[in-house]
């Protein structure tokens, strides 16, 4: 019977063993995914070393559940060999009693009887009654020792040794989940702000192109006036001999030259600064693109990979073997 019970805990054992483990590459399997994050997000973050410790704790479990298979086999060897020790002790007492009892039985008009003279020697290797006493109590003190063994490592196993370290890994778990939520919880607010903050790089975007053209355009007309006004001037100078004076008119012209230069000068320094900006939001839009793309991946990970493969995690009951 004790046997039978404790070949039932070893097949216990092997069974948490394997849900342990399925365990272990749920927790692989989400630091593998997690692994293929990109830019800033691939990091050592809390997920990350909750999954640490949670593998962690799974080695040491399944360290004790292999110590303890070990123990129930080494056990069950003992035990199958004082079941043998202990057959064969009462398959001798029983001949024992059958020969004693066939003895007893036996007439002096028994018809079975025979000269047997060398009966009357005893044996060289034959026990005394105390001899038999002793041996008797010895294989049923050591008989009742190895079971006692037995049931010692049979309740091992619904001990609170195990009871405590799957609690420990359900505790685990917990904290590997709630870490995941929060993961995928603070990331989904940075991707709101980053939508946001793109949107606005967009339009400033936009409105920086719109402020280009305008200062191109404008650029052109002081182009055009500053044409004008050095011809008007060039058709003054050609005026023959006295008819080409310092007059009012070349000197207006002179002082409309030098005005269109400043303005082309600011306004050609205005699209400059104008173009640098627009250099400088492309390079933003960029970053912020490539990063909101990093960021939906981990979502994407954490959310549809690791929670969904976490969503078969073991319950406690399987854990137990059960």
């Amino acid at each position: 019977e004790e046997i039978k019970l404790l070949t039932q805990k070893r097949v216990q054992a092997r069974q948490a063993g394997a849900v342990l483990t399925i365990i272990s590459n749920i927790a692989s399997e989400c630091m593998a995914r997690r692994a293929l994050r990109e830019g800033h997000d691939l990091q050592r973050d809390k997920v990350e070393e909750e999954l640490i410790k949670e593998c962690a704790l799974v080695k040491e479990v399944s360290g004790l559940i292999e110590r303890i298979l070990s123990q129930i086999q080494e056990q069950l060897v003992r035990n199958k060999a004082i079941k043998d020790r202990l057959e064969g002790d009462w398959s001798d007492k029983y001949e024992a009693h059958q020969l004693e009892a066939n003895g007893v039985s036996l007439k002096t008009c028994s018809k079975i009887t025979l000269f047997k003279p060398a009966a009357t020697r005893f044996p060289s290797d034959q026990s005394t009654p105390l001899g038999w006493e002793n041996a008797t109590k010895e294989i049923l003190t050591i008989a009742e020792a190895v079971r006692a063994q037995s049931c010692e490592l049979r309740t091992l196993l619904d001990g609170p040794i195990l009871q405590d370290c799957i609690r420990d890994l359900k505790a685990q778990a917990d904290k590997v989940d709630v870490a995941l939520a929060r993961s995928i919880s603070d990331t989904q607010q940075c991707v709101k702000a980053m939508i946001t903050e793109l949107e606005t790089v967009v339009r400033r975007n936009a409105e920086c192109e719109k402020i280009i053209l305008d200062l191109q355009n404008g650029i052109r007309g002081i182009d055009k006036a500053m044409k004008t006004a050095q011809t008007r001037l060039d058709n003054l100078q050609r005026r023959p001999r006295c008819e080409n004076t310092r007059d009012k008119s070349q000197f207006g012209l002179v002082d409309e030259v030098k005005s269109l230069a400043e303005m082309a000068s600011s306004l050609k320094g205005q699209l400059a600064e104008a173009e640098e900006s627009l250099l400088n939001l492309i390079k933003s839009r960029t970053i912020l693109e490539r990063e909101l793309q990093n960021k939906l991946k981990s979502i994407d990970i954490d959310r549809n990979r690791c929670q969904t493969v976490r969503a078969h995690y073991p319950s406690a009951t399987a854990m137990s073997g059960f």
